[in-house]
C-alpha cells in the first residue's frame, strides 16, 4: 500500500494536486467552489482518525467531481476515490478510481504531511488570495494534535511489545 499526495501553487481559485494510490497517478486541478476542498479534507481526516464512520472530501474539477472517502473501521482505515462525470452524484453514477487500506497512520500521514507542507509553503494572505478561501490553520492544528497522539500511542505499543 502506497499513497502520496502533493499540492501545487493555488492560482485563480484552482489548486493543482497529484495523488498516487498504489502506483496509479491522478493529476487534478481542484476548484475552490462550491465547497472548500482543503477544509473538507482536513475535517474528513480528523473525523476518520477520531471516530469510526465514513468521511468525505469532495474535489470539484468542473464538471468532474471526485469524492475522497475515508472509511474508518475497527481494524484500520480505507481510502478510496470515486469520480463522477458531472454534478449528478446519485448512487451508481460514480466510478471508483483507486482504493487502499492500512492502519490509521499509514493512510493518514501522507495527506497530513501534504497539508502541512501546503500550509508552510503558502502562508496566510498569499494562499487566500490565490485559493480564494483562507487556509484552515486552526483545523489543521487539531488534526496535527490527533496525528501526534496516534504517533505516541503507536510508539508506546511498539515499546510495550518489545518488553513482553
Amino acid at each position: 500500500m502506497t499513497i502520496s499526495i502533493t499540492f501545487g501553487a493555488a492560482n485563480h481559485g484552482w489548486l493543482p494536486c497529484r495523488l498516487s494510490v498504489n502506483q496509479q497517478e491522478f493529476d487534478l486541478s481542484v476548484s475552490y467552489t462550491p465547497n472548500d476542498f482543503i477544509l473538507d479534507l482536513v475535517n474528513a481526516l480528523s473525523g476518520a482518525l477520531t471516530w469510526e464512520g465514513t468521511y468525505v472530501a469532495m474535489a470539484n474539477q468542473e464538471p468532474v467531481q471526485s469524492d475522497w472517502v475515508f472509511n474508518r473501521a475497527p481494524n484500520g482505515l480505507v481510502f478510496s476515490t470515486i469520480q463522477y462525470s458531472d454534478h449528478r452524484r446519485g448512487r451508481g453514477n460514480g466510478r471508483k478510481l483507486a482504493e487502499c487500506s492500512g492502519d490509521l497512520l499509514e493512510i493518514a500521514l501522507p495527506f497530513w504531511r501534504a497539508l502541512r507542507e501546503l500550509d508552510t509553503r503558502w502562508r496566510g494572505e498569499h494562499f487566500e488570495m490565490h485559493w480564494r478561501r483562507p487556509f484552515p490553520s486552526s483545523d489543521l492544528e487539531k488534526l496535527t494534535a490527533e496525528v501526534e497522539r496516534l504517533k505516541r500511542e503507536s510508539r508506546s505499543k511498539k515499546q510495550s511489545s518489545k518488553g513482553d
